[in-house]
């Protein structure tokens, strides 16, 4: 009967860690579920460049075939010919931002998880299985059914 209680109490702290794993490890369910959070962020990101790219190509022809393209953007930023007259309405020169490519989205780095506690937790379960088994076993050889 000890054999089997040990054998229960191994089970159980087998079956324990093995749970915990599957479900808190590095490799577990929560942690895939975060990837697949991570994938859609990034899949979202590289779409939004993908249209910024597209805008940027347009704006990238137009300067290099309109000689005028060039002038205007060019007085968006403040640039201005030798010589030329500017007329300033409004108290000061507003000039456009630069274009933003985008945000950068960090990768996911999952924290480092010492097993310690999964340990600990199997091993508390597996103690407690032990110790209910032997219980078990002092219990109906009191009884004397054993």
């Amino acid at each position: 009967m000890k054999q089997s209680a040990l054998l229960a109490a191994a089970y159980a702290l087998f079956l324990t860690s093995s749970v915990l794993s599957l479900f808190f490890g590095e490799s577990g369910v929560a942690a895939s579920q975060r990837l697949g959070e991570q994938l859609d962020a990034l899949a979202g990101n590289l779409a939004v460049l993908e249209e910024q790219e597209v805008v940027l190509q347009g704006r990238l022809d137009s300067l290099k075939r309109n000689p005028e393209a060039v002038a205007v953007e060019a007085r968006s930023l403040g640039l201005y010919r030798t010589g030329e007259l500017v007329a300033m309405m409004g108290s000061h020169l507003t000039r456009s931002s630069l274009f933003d490519e985008g945000h950068v989205i960090s990768t996911y780095t999952p924290p480092k998880r010492d097993d310690f506690v999964f340990r600990v937790i199997s091993s508390g379960v597996g103690a407690i299985v032990l110790i209910l088994a032997l219980f078990a076993r002092k219990v109906r050889h009191a009884s004397g059914t054993e």
